[in-house]
């Protein structure tokens, strides 16, 4: 996820750590500027993990994930050490949807300004501010 939609979304930018993902794939997604990530036996996602959420960054994440996702816990390679963390797979009956190696630069970076302003819509009709502060 990109700084400035961490920062729509959370109103902060959390710390984040490089991290690898073994046996999983980023697709592109049809139509769509954000990835999915699926198993993938032979392949690995290099990425980011956020630390330091509290429960209700969590929160807001989830009501941020699409339907099209699940949660999971997954394995993940951190500075030589494998930690659990929550990651978004997209789902198995979707596959269909998605093609291709997803790049930030390539695919997100270029629409990362008007997909912010959708994220700052999402948030003004979806979040009550008030419910989720700390």
């Amino acid at each position: 996820m990109s700084k400035p939609v961490l920062e729509i979304l959370l109103k902060r930018i959390p710390e984040m750590k490089p991290a690898v993902l073994k046996g999983y794939h980023r697709y592109c997604v049809e139509g769509k500027p954000y990835p999915a990530i699926r198993p993938s036996p032979d392949t690995s996602v290099e990425g980011m993990v956020l630390t330091g959420l509290s429960e209700l960054e969590m929160q807001r994440l989830e009501v941020y994930e699409d339907d099209e996702y699940t949660q999971e816990i997954l394995n993940v390679l951190v500075e030589d050490e494998v930690f659990d963390t929550v990651a978004y797979v997209w789902k198995e009956q979707l596959q269909d949807r998605c093609y291709g190696i997803w790049s930030f630069e390539t695919v997100f970076k270029p629409v990362e300004g008007p997909y912010c302003i959708k994220c700052q819509k999402f948030v003004d009709a979806n979040y009550s501010w008030s419910e989720y502060s700390e």
